[in-house]
């Protein structure tokens, strides 16, 4: 079930990114419903509605302000970081997002698909955030919420990005040398 609730969210994804639809919340439980497919309807695109713990957050909001947050969110997305570079500001959201945590399970997975959403709508290709960049990931959330600075998940999706282009081109030579 979790492999094809992921194979149906990147379908999905890719359709936004063809039809170059504007993130939106709706888009954002949309995800979470389809990567749950056979979840219980009151779990499946729905905000959290107990108190979690999780190592890389701080400041965890209550649920009853989850929606505030992420309003608050989509604000500076539309606004204050309509002013950055791309990379930026998908950095940016993906650390206050995964802050948010607004879903019971899955957040990881839902802004993980937001990243390279936003990433496909800006031209760049679909990345993937290896296990073996797991300790740069987790550095990156510390990172922003010691100093407010998000340069290492901005730097952490730059080397992704890095990757898949050297991998692509990799492939593109070896067709190239077989013809």
């Amino acid at each position: 079930m979790e492999a094809a609730g992921l194979y149906e969210a990147m379908r999905y994804v890719q359709k936004l990114v063809d039809n170059n639809v504007e993130l939106t919340e709706d888009i954002i439980k949309e995800l979470h419903s389809l990567l749950y497919v056979g979840a219980s309807e009151d779990f499946r695109g729905q905000y959290r509605t107990d108190y979690i713990t999780i190592p890389h957050a701080r400041n965890l909001p209550p649920v009853r302000h989850i929606s505030y947050y992420m309003n608050k969110l989509f604000e500076e997305y539309n606004n204050e970081m309509n002013k950055m570079d791309i990379i930026e500001k998908i950095s940016l959201f993906h650390i206050k997002f995964e802050n948010i945590h607004p879903f019971q399970d899955g957040n990881g997975q839902v802004g993980r698909l937001i990243i390279n959403y936003q990433l496909m709508r800006a031209g760049y290709p679909f990345i993937s955030l290896k296990n073996k960049n797991k300790k740069e990931y987790i550095k990156a959330f510390e990172s922003y919420h010691m100093d407010l600075d998000d340069h290492e998940m901005y730097q952490l999706i730059v080397n992704a990005i890095a990757e898949e282009l050297e991998a692509r081109i990799e492939i593109l030579s070896r067709e190239e040398k077989e013809k």
